[in-house]
């Protein structure tokens, strides 16, 4: 839990970066009222990192389960 913990608080603070790299293309006012893509790049940045955060957890779910099955076929052996 730990781990997902960790992860989930990585990937937050990565967001902000993220997304003002994705914003911040040379040459361009990262105004929304003057180009529209400024929200559309934090919408993006923002669904990449809750996609890493879910297939983090998916994954960590993932291992839980294979740990359990070892454990019980150890367990019944």
């Amino acid at each position: 839990m730990k781990r997902v913990l960790l992860a989930l608080l990585l990937s937050l603070s990565l967001l902000g970066p993220a997304a003002s790299l994705l914003a911040g293309q040379p040459g361009t006012s990262t105004n929304p009222a003057e180009n529209p893509w400024v929200n559309a790049n934090y919408f993006y940045a923002a669904l990449v990192s809750l996609c890493l955060i879910v297939g983090g957890y998916v994954v960590y779910l993932w291992r839980e389960e294979r740990q359990i099955s070892r454990e019980i076929a150890a367990i019944e052996g």
